[in-house]
């Protein structure tokens, strides 16, 4: 069996094993396929080895060090070194997203939004969730169409299957530079409250935007009054 073939079967049976039991994989095999995608017809083993050696066999301090340092290492090229560094900062901010949770509050959403809005020339709605102690699961955006702004219900029942809300929150801003709701933005939540509700979960308040000046459908009673019509 020639080289290739054998970096090739065994290129395939790490990635079999990583798909199945991924916490199997040692520090050096993580980097080793981690190289795989950058170093294509070469063994990546060996360069794993020597990059680790280079950390003191720390992936944290690795993925900090300096590309040019990074490419003192036999094999390992700009886009080598680029991808390591990149995989810490991704690593960097996952992490921060488990120490920052955030309750969903009116009074300390909205000023994100705000500041989130000011950069967004189009009408952009963004979905919040929310597990059962309130806390924000996710925020997911979705791009509107001629003052319309709407959930598919396909992709309703793959966000519940994935993150299992317990509540939900929506917020959309108006180019118009007047946040009051409109027609569309009224059918819109009834609609996609009566989705919710369908799944057991609670929409919490429809947030909009619009030069800096904010509108609650849940502090002006507008929530309650959908529901009574």
């Amino acid at each position: 069996m020639n080289s290739t073939n054998l970096h090739s079967g065994h290129r395939k049976r790490m990635k079999a094993r990583f798909s199945v039991y991924p916490e199997s994989l040692s520090d050096h095999e993580l980097l080793e396929m981690l190289l795989y995608h950058v170093i294509p017809r070469r063994d990546t083993n060996a360069t794993a080895h020597k990059l680790l050696r280079l950390s003191g066999g720390s992936l944290k301090k690795l993925a900090e060090t300096d590309e040019t340092v990074l490419k003192s290492i036999e094999g390992v090229g700009d886009e080598a070194a680029r991808l390591i560094r990149l995989a810490g900062i991704f690593a960097k901010r996952v992490n921060n997203e488990k120490t920052k949770r955030q309750k969903f509050e009116y009074n300390s959403v909205k000023y994100r939004l705000i500041e989130r809005y000011e950069q967004e020339p189009d009408e952009t709605m963004w979905l919040f969730l929310i597990d059962a102690k309130g806390y924000i699961l996710a925020e997911i955006p979705y791009e509107g169409k001629e003052d319309v702004i709407d959930l598919p219900v396909s992709e309703l029942v793959e966000i519940v299957a994935l993150y299992k809300p317990a509540g939900a929150a929506l917020a959309h801003n108006h180019l118009s530079g007047n946040p009051a709701p409109t027609k569309n933005d009224d059918k819109t939540t009834k609609k996609i409250k009566a989705m919710f509700s369908l799944h057991g979960i609670h929409l919490y308040d429809h947030i909009i935007v619009a030069d800096r000046k904010t509108y609650s459908y849940h502090y002006a009673g507008r929530l309650s009054a959908l529901e009574n019509e």
